[in-house]
């Protein structure tokens, strides 16, 4: 008779978008779609568990508001089972930075056009479009020097914190080390923790790369590989190694930052003296 669709988001409550200049694949969310048939009285609909295989016929998904962007929308007949089918959707905005939208995704029947979910239950899922921000930091080479590393958000005209992330784990290894200067050769400042962290709150807490030691004053280069795809070298210990890929290209492309060790902060922005 008609079709239920609910949404499990990509992260918690909300999922990143991506976008289709530059080209960025999006967080996938999961689409969960329900055929649904009525009772003896046309009142009690309960799953068509029939509907399923060669009884089943592949079905679309498509965005209520407008087709732009919606990717992974068809899911096969053979996708169904007991009359419930689930597909992994993304979404990517025309551009790279769209302020957080609702998008609803309805069902349409590959057989019967007229059998949708228009009217009934349609999923819908909030979406942000998303950057990880690595700001550059600087201290003594006789200390651990603290990173500051979140997760944001385009609220329309800036980036903010998105303290809805609680979900986005980040490999440590994905952060790509280079352009040593100064004093500072590779590895002798470490990234720690190590392994696997999760944000909370849409920040990461303790990053910190270890005190270089006495005259290694320099600076070293930052950068987190998002991509699917390994690249350069990181120090997760005393000897470099291949940087990992994080697998999250929603959050790409991003900013670099620079870790320098021998300078340290002044807590003046402007001083004028009077005589």
């Amino acid at each position: 008779a008609y079709f239920d669709v609910s949404v499990t988001p990509g992260c918690g409550t909300f999922t990143y978008a991506g976008s289709v200049t530059p080209a960025k694949p999006g967080q996938p969310l999961l689409a969960t779609v329900k055929a649904k048939r009525f009772g003896a009285d046309a009142t009690d609909a309960t799953n068509t568990a029939n509907y399923a295989g060669s009884h089943a016929f592949a079905t679309t998904l498509s965005n209520a508001g407008s087709l732009v962007g919606l990717s992974g929308n068809t899911i096969a007949s053979t996708g169904f089972v007991n009359g419930i089918g689930t597909a992994p959707v993304t979404y990517a905005g025309a551009i790279e930075k769209i302020a957080p939208l609702t998008l609803t995704l309805r069902a349409l029947d590959g057989d019967t056009p007229g059998v949708s979910s228009v009217g009934h239950a349609e999923g819908t899922a909030l979406l942000k479009s998303g950057r990880l921000a690595l700001e550059n930091g600087y201290g003594s080479e006789l200390l651990a020097l603290p990173m500051s590393l979140e997760a944001q958000y385009w609220a329309g005209s800036f980036y903010t914190t998105n303290t809805a992330d609680n979900c986005t784990a980040l490999p440590i290894s994905s952060i790509v080390m280079s352009g040593y200067t100064g004093g500072l050769a590779a590895c002798e400042t470490q990234l720690t923790p190590t392994g696997t962290v999760t944000l909370v709150g849409g920040k990461l807490s303790g990053l910190k790369l270890s005190k270089p030691g006495a005259g290694n004053q320099g600076s070293v280069n930052l950068a987190l590989n998002v991509s699917n795809t390994a690249a350069g070298n990181t120090c997760v210990a005393a000897t470099e190694s291949a940087a990992t890929a994080a697998n999250m290209p929603w959050f790409g492309p991003n900013l670099g930052s620079r870790a320098t060790f021998g300078i340290f902060k002044s807590p003046l922005i402007y001083r004028r003296e009077n005589y």
